[in-house]
């Protein structure tokens, strides 16, 4: 199921419960909106969701692991437009997609995170570029991976969910899942042209089992989110994503049940996949 939520909530929705939040009338949010089913069948465990940036009112999503490697695009009423298979890609455990803008050619581009490893096993994690077409695929057909990177984190492997991409500098950020303090790992942009890229990890966050995080397209906000509860963050000027997350400004209750697991900005408007 494909569900928005929009801006209108008061403040008393909210958790106050820990981690610390500061509540602030600005940002509220509003009841959950049911904007439709996920038509496509082929979509059984959808893992990843994106708001295409070349196609408003169109999404990205994905499979998780023990797919083929494709994409599937949406519109955000969950009516199916097409299937793409993706060359040059293998779906080890995909667990998130993000979108961006290239800063060398402008083109808008999506990432796949190949991020996923339950029991902490794998030495590298993947991430593909791939670019979105020109026009809006209306059958199936195929894109090609334009760039692979091979990432290796710092300390020891990790189980990740969450793929985000910062708007403003173009750095990766990777948040891990299942550890009791999860930690941030970014990859600062220009990105090394080399075999395998070491993550750097620049702090740990009082959350567990975080499987979703998106920023918004103008890189002033972040959200997040485990299986109880999602957390809003404001980003101030010449602040780093990383300082951001410091500073929860809102913690909530999740309002679909404890398995939703992704959303995306839409503009103000985040989808979630149940």
């Amino acid at each position: 199921m494909l569900l928005l939520g929009s801006p209108s909530w008061s403040k008393q929705n909210f958790s106050t419960e820990e981690p610390e939040t500061t509540i602030i009338d600005s940002i509220p949010f509003s009841e959950r909106l049911i904007a439709g089913l996920i038509e496509h069948k082929s979509i059984n465990e959808a893992s990843g969701i994106t708001a295409s940036l070349s196609f408003p009112g169109h999404l990205w999503t994905h499979n998780d692991s023990g797919d083929e490697a494709k994409l599937f695009l949406m519109d955000d009423n969950g009516k199916h437009i097409s299937e793409i298979s993706i060359n040059n890609a293998t779906n080890r455990d995909w667990e998130d997609i993000a979108s961006g803008v290239d800063p060398y050619t402008h083109k808008p581009y999506v990432m796949i995170a190949d991020i996923g490893d339950n029991d902490a096993k794998f030495k590298f994690v993947t991430l593909y570029q791939v670019f979105e077409p020109d026009e809006i695929p209306m059958r199936d057909t195929i894109l090609s991976v334009s760039k692979k990177w091979t990432i290796k984190y710092p300390d020891e492997q990790r189980d990740a969910e969450t793929l985000m991409i910062d708007p403003v500098t173009h750095d990766l950020f990777i948040l891990s899942k299942r550890d009791p303090e999860i930690f941030i790992y970014r990859v600062s942009f220009p990105y090394p042209i080399i075999d395998t890229i070491i993550a750097e990890k620049t702090a740990t966050l009082p959350f567990t089992q975080i499987v979703a995080g998106d920023i918004s397209q103008d890189g002033k906000e972040i959200l997040i989110k485990n299986y109880e509860s999602v957390y809003y963050f404001k980003r101030n000027q010449n602040e780093t994503i990383t300082d951001a997350l410091q500073k929860c400004q809102l913690h909530y209750p999740t309002f679909v049940n404890l398995r939703e697991k992704r959303f995306v900005f839409r503009k103000m408007v985040n989808p979630i996949l149940r």
